[in-house]
């Protein structure tokens, strides 16, 4: 069997266990009454995956890695700082999706334009958590400061600041590992 084949079989792998994974977390949700925790942006992301690795899409590989990496350091830090509740299958999402993203990332190639397609997703997310979702519930805190986050900015005008800070280093960093993974994109060869 070549090596085309040998990624091929490796490539609907890594899509069948992204899809499985964000599957049954999403199912934990819906058993729990949590239906508004589907629409967190790590969530939203990891629905990227599995298409992103099939279809080779550096877009959806590069907006699902930007989001699914720190997604996963914040979702830690906020089991530490503010006591959250860990499902068991929100490690099947943030470990597992974040790692099918850098695969997905390494095996379709770069997206010049990532961060853009990141910002645009990471908008429409906040838009729907802010317009449709119930605010006592805070998804992607568009509503309050979360319990434990006050270190970021006292008040909600200094915590969004703060979080404006972080997205834009999230979105440059997300592009320049997603650079690093594929290498720097290389010019097509021909007269010009």
């Amino acid at each position: 069997m070549g090596t085309w084949m040998r990624l091929r079989y490796l490539d609907f792998a890594v899509a069948g266990f992204a899809f499985v994974a964000i599957l049954l977390h999403d199912a934990a949700h819906l058993s729990a009454g949590r239906w508004y925790d589907m629409f967190w942006v790590c969530n939203v992301s990891a629905v990227l995956v599995a298409p992103g690795v099939l279809l080779r899409s550096p877009a959806l590989c590069a907006v699902a890695f930007t989001w699914l990496m720190p997604g996963t350091a914040v979702w830690l830090l906020d089991s530490f700082v503010a006591g959250a509740n860990i499902l068991p299958t929100s490690w099947g999402v943030h470990v597992g999706g974040t790692l099918a993203a850098l695969y997905g990332v390494w095996r379709s190639g770069f997206a010049p334009r990532g961060w853009l397609a990141a910002l645009g997703t990471l908008g429409a997310t906040l838009g729907v958590s802010r317009l449709l979702l119930p605010p006592r519930f805070n998804v992607n805190v568009v509503h309050a400061v979360p319990p434990g986050w006050h270190f970021l900015g006292g008040n909600y005008a200094g915590f969004v600041a703060a979080a404006l800070v972080l997205v834009a280093l999230v979105c440059g960093l997300g592009q320049l590992l997603c650079w690093f993974v594929t290498g720097r994109p290389r010019r097509r060869s021909g007269s010009s």
